[in-house]
């Protein structure tokens, strides 16, 4: 699924990179789809019901990555800078 880990909290989305690993075959490789920012917010627009965000940039990404077995191959941030890919190697 596309950019679904931003409706997650840190500890959630740290947690949900273990598992990826665990599927992954060593070399196999992810990619992921992030709201390009910082901090977190609950909204209602565009559903009228509470949905989470948490934003995450190239800093924030380098560091919960650094806490795992992957290898980041690239971090594409888009343009306008709305979103932000990250592309995985598993070690």
């Amino acid at each position: 699924a596309n950019a679904v880990l931003l409706h997650a909290p840190q500890h959630v989305f740290e947690q949900t990179l273990r598992y990826i690993h665990i599927i992954l075959k060593r070399g196999g490789v992810a990619m992921l789809i992030l709201k390009d920012g910082m901090g977190q917010e609950m909204t209602i627009d565009k559903l009228g019901t509470p949905r989470y965000f948490k934003y995450q940039n190239e800093e924030s990404l380098r560091a919960a990555f650094a806490k795992t077995p992957f290898e980041i191959v690239e971090i594409l941030p888009s343009v306008p800078k709305k979103w932000i890919k990250v592309i995985l190697r598993a070690l």
